[in-house]
Order: structure tokens, then C-alpha cells, then sequence
């Protein structure tokens, strides 16, 4: 046992202690959790290091049950079951942290989810000492998460991450509300220090999902943060909400990112983290007497949209090089828009392309690449029926100017629940299609927005890099690649509307 510098009389307990086991005690001076467990490590002499926190009481089997697990595995991230046992008196926060605590351990327990590196706490847990000490151990540069961060190290190594259900321990938590208000803090913090370090944890950590679960929370989150909204009258209150989640889920984040924006007080990283890209959809442009529809912008009020995003200060990525950031672990500037147009019409080269161009910008469109040279036949009773699809010598010639083209398969079939075959050939099809006459095509957009867990993997088989959907949302590094959002501009939208859907990353209303 190695005492951190502990101040609750461990030294005077371990004085007392005896055991048929031998054990070695080492006080050092309090340098972190992380150096005194590091220094357990060197000191050990054992093939297997486990590690228990002092508040822990180890069920009859947990020990065999760990050595059980390293022997089976050949060398495991083993993970060991923990339940917490609360005081009477705990609080709402408290009991809070108990449900969570004991639902994610109830899932790994009824195999519904496996653990992740994300779920290694050094509470309950054990690995071979030679990968522990070939990895360098604890990272002493955290106060928090250090565990995390170092079975992230150990994965990354080769270590599979295995749960243990009979290596059973009991964590007496004794926290108040001060206390894990503190740790939520302190893994915002933590998170801003790992990814710094180490920039592919970003899409693996809540850091980079802001703007996961529902918009409106992550909305008020955010203008939270911006008045740096106290969080006491919560406190005032938490003896007397013991059953609700959703406030101290709510706090629980709120901590979380006060923790991140105290790690990174500066303004543009702050922006770079919580802002999220919005990718805009259009479909087809109208020319001056075309009346406004849904899917048919008036060219006039696309120019005004193209301007107002220079106007206000609005960075236009190509998909291509957003996709690039997210491969690359790095966040787009601030303030970031994709532009997308869906089925390649014809008016998009006639009348998009040059309003892109005027104003230095670009976009990416997605095409239906058996449909290239025809009409719309697919859109049955909708305005853009019979409309012209863009011939292949125009999105040459548009290719040539910088534009970017995507896959939006070869006939526009809604994928979901297609024969395998026909639902690989027009995924990858629309692929070889689209190349044979354009070059490297890397995105995808699913037709109607319409996908499920077979087209995704019919997506990622055929090689692309991304797909878009239209699920409405901004679009985080933890934004699954292949689901990316979308926010459908329709063609009736007024300025104001198109200003809001901006700000809002979704239409107003929705």
C-alpha cells in the first residue's frame, strides 16, 4: 500500500493491521493518486497489478475472480463489478450518481454494452504489470481521469478492455453535493489536458460532443455557460430532489463544461469546442419567374444567403476539408458552414456555380449518377418531378473549378430494407460510376435521409469517408461519421429564417 498523503488516519489504521498476507507500506509526500499507484506498480512483484481504492470493500472472490480473468485473457484491461453504497442522509446528487452508477454496471453485467476505456476506474481493476510499466504508467500530469486516459493507452497497445461480474466490490461513497460537483469540474479539466496531449481521444470524450442529446438542453447549456449561471440554487434544493435525473444530468454536463472553458478560457478554443458545424442542404435553384417551393430556391434569395455568410463572418468549408478535420482530430474554425446541394440539377451549374464563384465559395454536390444527362423521375407529385439533372460534361467542368461531388447512389432508391446486392450496388456502384467521369469521390448522402445499420455498413464497405443524412443538428467530432447532420434550406425561406437556422443549427420551429 502506498498512502498519497492521506489525512484520515490510514497511517494509524495500517499500524494495527494484521493479515497472513504480507504487506508493504509506503507513505510518500502527497504528489497525486496517480504516483502513489505508479510507485504501487514499481514496487509490486507480482505478474498481475490490482488496483482498489481505499473506500472499497472487496467481495470473497474479487481477487481470484481478477487472476481468473488475466489468466483466460492472456493479459487483460480487467474491469471488476462495483456497486456504491450511499449514506441515508445522501442527497439528490448522490442518489444520482448511484442510479447512473449502477445502470452502466447493470448493462455490462446483462452484456447490453461492453465496457469501453471510458469505463476503467481504478477503483476495481487490474492488468499485467509489464504492459502497465512498458506504458509508463499513471499519467501524473492528470489530477482526474487518469485511469481513462491510461486505459485508452493500454487499448491502444493491444490490451483488450474485459469485464469481470464476480470480482464484486462495494464503494462506501460518502460525497456530498460540494464533492461531485468538484469531480464533474474536474473531468472537464482533465478532458481539455488529454486531448491536448493526445488529439484522436477527441471524438471518444463528451469534449467532443457538445451537442449531443436534445438542442434545446444544449442550447440553454450554452447560454448557461456564456452568463456563468451559478449553481447553487440547485444545491438549496438537493436534499428534496432524490428521484428526479434530468436536473443533475443537466448539472452533471453544466459541471463538465464549466470545468472545459476553465481549462480553456481563451475565446477562440471556447468557440472551437462548443460551436459546431452546420452542414446546409439545398436541392434545386429557380431563375428569375420561377415561383418558390420547397425544394426550389429562387437564385436571388441563394445570393442573399451567400452573402450573408460572408457578411457575418461565417468560414464555408467543402465538405472535404471538414471531413479532413475530423480525420485529423483538429476543430474547424469558428463559426463553421458546409454548403451541400442533393441530386445535381442542372440549374446548380447554371446558377449556383456562378454565385459560388462570385463570392469565392464552395460546395459539394451529391449526385444520382445513373441520372446524370436526364430528369427527376424519382420525386413522384413534388415540384422538382421532371426536372433537368446536370449532364457529366458540366460536372466536369465544375469538378475543374474546384467544386466537390458526392455519391447519392446510381437510381435514388431509398436504401433501408433493399437485398444486399442491390443495396452494394447502388452504394458502391454510384461510386465507380461517379469516378469514372469525376475522380476520387469520398462522400455519400442517403437518399430521403433514409438510413439504418445495413446502408451504413454498405456506406463504409464501399469505401467513403463520410455520409449525410438529414437529421437536423450541428455536427460535433463525436458526431458518428456516417450520420452526419443536416439543415434543409427550402426554397421559401425567408433571410431572417435562414439567419436563424444558422444560429439555432436547425430550422425554427422544429
Amino acid at each position: 500500500m502506498v498512502d498519497d498523503g492521506s489525512t484520515d488516519g490510514t497511517t494509524a489504521v495500517l499500524e494495527r493491521y494484521a493479515s497472513l498476507l504480507p504487506l508493504r507500506f509506503e507513505r510518500r509526500p502527497n504528489r497525486g493518486q496517480p504516483a502513489a499507484l505508479n510507485r504501487g506498480i514499481q514496487l509490486a512483484a507480482g505478474r498481475i497489478c490490482l488496483f482498489l481504492d481505499d473506500d472499497v470493500i472487496a467481495g470473497p472472490r474479487l481477487v481470484a475472480e481478477h487472476v481468473r480473468a488475466q489468466r483466460e485473457t492472456g493479459g487483460a484491461i480487467a474491469l471488476g463489478n462495483l456497486s456504491l453504497e450511499l449514506p441515508e442522509r445522501a442527497g439528490g446528487l448522490a442518489r444520482y450518481v448511484g442510479r447512473w452508477w449502477a445502470g452502466q454496471y447493470g448493462e455490462f453485467e446483462r452484456r447490453e454494452r461492453a465496457p469501453t476505456f471510458r469505463s476503467c476506474y481504478s477503483g476495481n481493476i487490474s492488468a499485467p504489470r509489464a504492459a502497465l510499466l512498458e506504458a509508463g504508467g499513471f499519467g501524473e500530469w492528470l489530477a482526474r481521469s487518469f485511469d481513462v486516459e491510461l486505459a485508452y493507452r493500454l487499448e491502444r497497445a493491444g490490451l483488450p478492455i474485459v469485464f469481470v461480474p464476480d470480482a464484486l466490490g462495494a464503494q462506501i461513497y460518502e460525497k456530498g453535493f460540494a464533492g461531485i460537483v468538484g469531480d464533474f469540474d474536474a473531468a472537464g479539466r482533465a478532458a481539455v489536458a488529454m486531448v491536448r496531449r493526445e488529439p484522436a481521444l477527441l471524438p471518444h470524450l463528451p469534449l467532443g460532443n457538445f451537442w449531443r442529446g436534445s438542442q434545446r438542453a444544449a442550447t440553454l447549456r450554452r447560454a448557461l455557460l456564456a452568463a456563468r449561471a451559478p449553481i447553487w440554487p440547485l444545491r438549496a434544493v438537493d436534499p428534496l430532489l432524490t428521484r428526479s435525473d434530468r436536473p443533475y444530468r443537466f448539472l452533471q454536463d453544466y459541471c463538465y463544461w464549466r470545468g472545459v472553458r476553465r481549462a480553456a478560457p481563451e475565446r477562440a478554443a471556447w468557440q472551437r469546442f462548443t460551436g459546431g458545424v452546420v452542414i446546409l442542404m439545398y436541392h434545386a435553384l429557380a431563375p428569375r419567374g420561377e415561383p418558390a417551393s420547397r425544394f426550389v430556391l429562387p437564385a436571388r434569395r441563394f445570393a442573399r444567403q451567400l452573402r450573408w455568410l460572408r457578411l457575418r463572418g461565417y468560414t464555408v468549408l467543402g465538405l472535404d476539408e471538414y471531413v479532413r478535420h475530423r480525420l485529423e482530430h483538429t476543430l474547424p474554425p469558428p463559426r463553421s458552414v458546409v454548403i451541400t446541394l442533393d441530386d445535381a440539377y442542372a440549374d446548380n451549374a447554371e446558377l449556383a456555380h456562378p454565385l459560388l464563384r462570385r463570392h469565392g465559395l464552395t460546395a459539394t454536390i451529391f449526385a444520382v449518377s445513373r441520372g446524370m444527362g436526364q430528369l427527376n423521375l424519382w420525386s413522384e407529385g413534388a415540384e422538382v418531378q421532371g426536372r433537368p439533372l446536370m449532364t457529366w460534361e458540366q460536372a466536369e467542368e465544375l469538378r475543374r473549378d474546384g467544386l466537390g461531388f458526392g455519391a447519392h447512389t446510381r437510381t435514388h432508391a431509398s436504401l433501408p430494407g433493399l437485398p444486399p446486392a442491390e443495396l452494394g450496388d447502388e452504394v458502391g456502384g454510384s461510386r465507380v460510376d461517379l469516378e469514372g467521369r469525376l475522380g476520387a469521390i469520398r462522400h455519400f448522402a442517403y437518399p430521403y435521409g433514409r438510413l439504418d445499420e445495413a446502408s451504413v455498413r454498405a456506406v463504409e464497405e464501399a469505401g467513403f469517408v463520410s455520409a449525410c443524412g438529414i437529421e437536423e443538428g450541428r455536427n460535433s467530432p463525436g458526431t458518428p461519421p456516417f450520420a452526419l447532420r443536416r439543415c434543409e434550406i427550402r426554397g421559401t425561406d425567408s433571410l431572417l429564417r435562414f439567419a436563424l437556422t444558422l444560429a439555432l443549427g436547425k430550422r425554427p420551429g422544429s
